[in-house]
Order: C-alpha cells, then structure tokens, then sequence
C-alpha cells in the first residue's frame, strides 16, 4: 500500500539539539573564563596596590595585613564570579563549569602571589581555593539562570499507518541506563567540612576537654594525638559521607572529595610552622617522625590516607543514605495515603 512505509529503528520523537548547543566546547569555554577572571584579577590587584598608597599607609604592612587579605579575598571572588556567570552562560549544569573555573582560578592566582609576593607564603593565603571555588559554584548556578540553555524540542518524525500491519514488526527501542549524576556541589561541601574537621580537629578535643567539667579528658600526650586523630578521620568519613548521601554512586563521589580535599590539607600543613596534630600523629606512627611533608613518601601518605578515607565514608554515605524514589512516584502516594 502507498500508506504502508517501511519500518525503522529511530524514535518518533527526536530532539532537534543533540547533544546541548555548542558541543564540544566546554575546554573552550573554561579557557575564555580563566582568562576573563585572571585578566579581571590583574586590574583589580593594581587598584588594590594604590590604595596605600592613597591612604598614605605602609604597602607591605598593608599587603600583608588583615585588611588587605580581606581585600584581596574580595578581588579574586569579583574576579572569579565574572569568568563564572560568563562561562556558565546558555550551558546545563552551568554550576560545574563554574566549580571547576573557581578551582583554576583559586590555583592560578596562589601561584601567582606566591611568586610576586615572598612575604605571603606564611600567610593564610592558602585558604583562597576553596573560597574562590565556592564563588564560582554560585556565579555557575547564577549565569545557568540568567542565560538559561535553548530547549530541546522534539519533532514528530514520518511513521507508517496505524491501520498497517507493519506496526506489529516495529522493534522496541531500549534506552540504555545512564549513570547517576556527580552532584558537585555535595562534594564541594564535603571536602570543606573534611578539611575545617581535620584542620581544628586539637582544636575541637581541646574544647571539649576544658567544657566537659572533668568527664573528657586525656591522660597524657599520646592519648591527646590519638584522640584528635580520630577526630579527623571522623571528620574525613563525615564529609565523604555528605557528599555521596542520596546517591548511587557512593564511591565516586567519596573519591571526588578525597581528592578535592587532600591538596588542600596537605599544601595547609606546608604552610604552618608546626603540622596539624592529626598529620603529625600519622607520620610518627607510619616511622615517618620529623620527616618533612615535602618528602614523596610523607606526601603520598598523607595525600593516599585522605583519599583512602574520604572513598570509604562515600561508600557509607550512599550504603546508609540510599536514593529515595523521585517526587513524581510518590505524589500518588501521599495523595492516595491522604
């Protein structure tokens, strides 16, 4: 019959963007961004380098002083939130294009202050990665609303009669299961609860100690270390465990936290003139005592024991926090429930 067409494979219904606008372009895009915010970044630091000298002031005491590092903090985050809403612009999940842009942009401008200014190195200058990163999460999730991605439309596309008998030979199509989503801002704020936990984790038995009215307390040096090197790794198990909460892929978002917070402790514990209680109980128990962190062994192990760690509490945070059913399925539920 005329009406009778051949059968085909192809969906009825297919979208006319394949793929998202501008495929393949993501490098791209973060390539214009980090240059958009390291160029944003270079003439806010030149305004920032003229106000001593307007105010009169010393310039290094400024530089190096509390208010300065606030104002260069406010710099970089400027700098980063512009490169982030443009990069993010007309692109789903425009936050993760922004998250990664922060985290360049965090590693570019340490290197580069470290570089110009030797003075910083001991400063808590450091701590500018993850600040930028968050900035540029938002700025992401910020330009994605702004300029939203073009919808995909779908067209109906030419099909053979209903009253034909070649229905019956149509094969039916089977979409293959996708993986689940990586949810990075979850491992953003997993990796930042990990690290302030591991970071103020003497800290935080210390306090405990002196308001516990004599119920906490340590009875000598070594137990004082163990006990704040358990509150590390609880705090490590914890923020993997946040971020893979709700989700299938527990392992991947426990890795992506461990690795996300691993640099920053260790590049932390460079920084101070004494290591971090936790760090420091570590090596002396691996026979690693008095050996510096710019060692490839100490560095690997401190690096391989976070990852290690983090991996684990994801692994617990997707076993205990399984994904519940989406809204949409249990709507008729509660309604037949009411």
């Amino acid at each position: 019959m005329p009406h009778e067409l051949a059968p085909t494979d192809q969906p009825l219904l297919t979208p006319i963007h394949q793929g998202g606008p501008e495929e393949g372009s993501l490098a791209r895009r973060l390539c214009v961004g980090l240059g958009l915010s390291v160029g944003c970044y270079l003439g806010l630091r030149e305004i920032w380098h003229s106000i001593p000298l307007v105010g009169g002031s010393d310039p290094q005491q400024w530089q190096t002083g509390f208010v300065g590092l606030i104002s260069l903090y406010a710099a970089q985050a400027i700098a980063v939130a512009v490169g982030g809403v443009v990069v993010a612009a007309a692109r789903p999940h425009g936050y993760t294009l922004g998250l990664f842009l922060g985290l360049g942009s965090g590693a570019l401008f340490f290197l580069w202050e470290v570089q110009q200014n030797a003075a910083m190195r001991q400063s808590p200058l450091l701590f500018q990665i993850p600040l930028v990163a968050w900035v540029g999460l938002l700025a992401g999730w910020v330009g994605e609303r702004l300029w939203p991605p073009p919808p995909e439309l779908e067209l109906p596309q030419p099909r053979s009669s209903l009253l034909s008998s070649l229905q019956f030979s149509r094969s039916v199509l089977h979409t293959p299961p996708t993986a689940p989503p990586t949810r990075w801002f979850r491992i953003l704020a997993g990796a930042t609860l990990a690290v302030a936990l591991l970071v103020s984790a003497d800290t935080i038995r210390q306090a405990v100690q002196q308001y516990s009215l004599g119920l906490f307390q340590a009875p000598g040096m070594g137990q004082a270390q163990f006990l704040s090197w358990l509150i590390a790794v609880f705090g490590l198990l914890l923020g993997g465990v946040f971020a893979a909460a709700g989700s299938s892929a527990g392992l991947r978002h426990g890795a992506f936290t461990g690795l996300m917070a691993a640099p920053v402790v260790l590049a932390f514990a460079m920084q101070q003139d004494a290591l971090p209680t936790p760090v420091e109980y570590t090596l002396t128990r691996a026979g690693l005592s008095g050996v510096p962190l710019s060692d490839p062994v100490a560095a690997a192990l401190v690096l391989g024991g976070i990852l290690a760690v983090c991996t684990l509490g994801g692994w617990f945070g997707s076993a205990l926090f399984p994904p519940l059913v989406p809204p949409a399925l249990r709507r008729p539920i509660r309604h037949e429930m009411a």
